[in-house]
């Protein structure tokens, strides 16, 4: 099937290694040639996650075509367009300074990174390029004499709820001098530009949750001092979290 297509805005995968192809006269050329292409149904797919894109790629000279943004994201690879040289550059490093190198920088996928915001134990969103970087609040559980701590329970933004494919979950401890405190499960969303709290859920103040995205589960473990108590299982519903399961140790 012929395509009119600017090469320089493609990469090549190998069919057999997927291994990206950076050299060669295809990237060096700068004009607009005419070619016959092979569609195949190609799915791009980063640990047994089929990873959506508006270009299909397509074989050609027994190369897989694939757009250089939806791969560099699947691999949580920053990528940026140089119009001048023209070049796609590509770094792996955190697009900001770092203010603390002890401080946490996590990337959810598209240009997005959640940061941990020290002293005060929050995080921040930091959305877009080196040259388009801007702050995005991430809101936490509150309560009035209530120290906050946030920590991270899912990796990547997955979809949760089956609504968004940007959600992610953060664990919400708070604590004081007087009390064991609270411990909360926060379900948020990243969408319009803001991030936004969708669910909490409460759990035990000495429990550790886990998100199983192949699943869509949510494992709560209990524990009693050093020793786990039991397992209890979540899934999202129209009512939000709800225990569907509960695994007593052997």
């Amino acid at each position: 099937m012929p395509v009119n297509k600017r090469l320089p805005d493609m990469i090549l995968t190998g069919v057999c290694g997927c291994a990206l192809l950076f050299g060669g006269t295809a990237i060096a050329k700068s004009v607009t040639e005419k070619i016959s292409v092979r569609f195949a149904n190609i799915k791009l797919i980063v640990n047994d996650k089929v990873i959506q894109t508006k270009a299909e790629p397509f074989v050609y000279n027994g190369n897989v075509y694939a757009p250089v943004a939806t791969v560099a994201n699947m691999l949580n690879i920053n990528q940026e367009w140089d119009n001048k040289t023209p070049a796609v550059r590509f770094d792996d490093r955190p697009p900001f300074d770092m203010i603390n190198p002890k401080e946490e920088v996590v990337s959810l996928g598209d240009h997005c990174y959640l940061y941990r915001w020290q002293p005060s134990d929050t995080y921040i969103m930091k959305v877009g390029t080196k040259s388009n970087m801007k702050d995005i609040a991430v809101p936490a559980v509150e309560k009035a004499g209530y120290h906050t701590v946030m920590h991270r329970i899912s990796g990547q933004f997955a979809n949760i709820t089956g609504t968004s494919d940007k959600e992610f979950l953060l664990a919400n401890r708070l604590v004081n001098d007087s009390t064991n405190g609270e411990l909360y499960v926060h379900l948020l969303r990243y969408e319009n530009g803001a991030v936004k709290s969708v669910s909490k859920l409460m759990i035990p103040f000495q429990s550790q949750a886990v998100y199983i995205e192949e699943t869509r589960e949510l494992l709560v473990r209990t524990y009693e001092g050093q020793t786990l108590a039991k397992e209890e299982i979540y899934r999202w519903t129209s009512n939000g979290f709800e225990k569907t399961g509960e695994l007593l140790p052997k």
